[in-house]
């Protein structure tokens, strides 16, 4: 899994991509909660995640929970890939982590 962090004006940006599978799925949670820090906007930006399993999707819901339980925090997914939004959809998770296609709406 290749990650790379970016702040933008509402939020911080971090880019995945690769699997987020159950042999990147710790070491990503790891990586992320570093690079977020005390941050609480955060937008996940998968557009380069191609394979998403369970694993994933529990990082995922601790990222979700970690920002979007907070009073002013903020979470969302941005460009998930047809696969990637389609699982999420499939498992009902659509709603509640903030999907969006537009980047910008949600990190500008």
């Amino acid at each position: 899994m290749q990650i790379s962090a970016v702040r933008h004006p509402r939020a911080l940006v971090i880019s995945l991509n690769g699997r987020l599978d159950a042999l990147s799925a710790d070491e990503t949670l790891q990586t992320v909660l570093t690079h977020l820090g005390d941050e609480k906007h955060l937008v996940l930006d998968l557009h380069g995640v191609d394979y998403l399993s369970s694993a994933g999707i529990r990082v995922l819901l601790v990222l979700a929970k970690r920002t979007g339980s907070s009073p002013d925090g903020h979470f969302a997914i941005a460009l998930p890939t047809p696969t990637v939004r389609r699982i999420l959809c499939d498992s009902g998770l659509d709603a509640c982590l903030g999907l969006t296609d537009d980047l910008a709406s949600v990190a500008d």
